[in-house]
């Protein structure tokens, strides 16, 4: 029987799931937390033909990681959650203890890494903005987080009277606003670029060098008009790399 392979990349805002027979055409689905029962697809993908492998990142809640091995027990399927690790390949964690470093940010860098060997930096734009940084000799140097355009946009929300916004505002542009809304949308957007420009410049790589990824990354971009390159699934990516090296598949 072919292998029936499915990646899951559990965030702290959404699900994404794809069969990594079609990551290469970016064929993601991102199911958001509240949105639906994530049991209910994983059954319709196995009843159609059964799934032999599920590969699990997940920075959300523990239990509901176990939830996912548990049906995997109970319908056979291969189950492998990756975790941070001291190194892959040449790839060396920076971290003094290794499994600290999010699971998203490392399995990114895999990807990365697996592209090129000149020094690169890539930024996860979500819920958190994530910035780390590897050297051509494939050490991390380290990185920087900060919150995403929708924590910094409920937290305006919520701790002044006067800025009731809604919380997902994209600004398209850097400019100067003439009303709140856009004020709130620009300086938001403002604080991320300017991070990644900020840490870009601590860390001597130009933008070419760059990579983002997340659910914001191709906003991010657009405002930054630059040469910084856009990969939405990364983390994916790095999830089917580290599950071959573990010979899940």
């Amino acid at each position: 029987m072919a292998e029936k392979h499915l990646l899951v990349d559990i965030g702290n805002s959404a699900i994404k799931y794809c069969l990594e027979s079609e990551l290469q055409n970016e064929r993601v689905s991102i199911l958001n937390h509240g949105d639906g029962d994530f049991f209910k697809k994983l059954a319709g993908l196995h009843d159609a033909t059964p799934l032999t492998a599920l590969s699990l990142s997940s920075v959300y809640k523990a239990d509901f990681s176990q939830q996912i091995k548990n049906w995997c027990n109970k319908h056979q399927v291969r189950f492998y959650q990756a975790t941070s690790q001291s190194q892959s390949g040449d790839l060396k964690n920076g971290y003094t203890v290794a499994q600290r470093l999010g699971i998203d940010r490392w399995l990114a860098m895999i990807a990365v890494r697996e592209q090129t060997k000149s020094p690169f930096f890539v930024v996860s734009c979500g819920t958190a903005v994530t910035f780390d940084a590897v050297d051509s000799s494939g050490q991390h140097l380290g990185g920087a987080i900060m919150p995403g355009l929708v924590l910094m946009q409920s937290s305006l929300s919520e701790k002044t009277i006067a800025l009731q916004v809604e919380h997902d505002l994209i600004a398209s542009e850097n400019k100067l606003a003439l009303d709140t809304t856009t004020a709130i949308a620009n300086g938001t957007m403002m604080a991320i670029t300017g991070f990644i420009e900020k840490m870009a410049d601590i860390t001597n790589m130009e933008m070419k060098q760059g990579i983002l990824t997340g659910g914001y990354a191709s906003p991010v971009a657009i405002v930054m008009g630059c040469d910084i390159k856009v990969s939405p699934n990364l983390v994916m990516k790095g999830l089917a790399m580290s599950s071959r090296e573990k010979s899940v598949t």
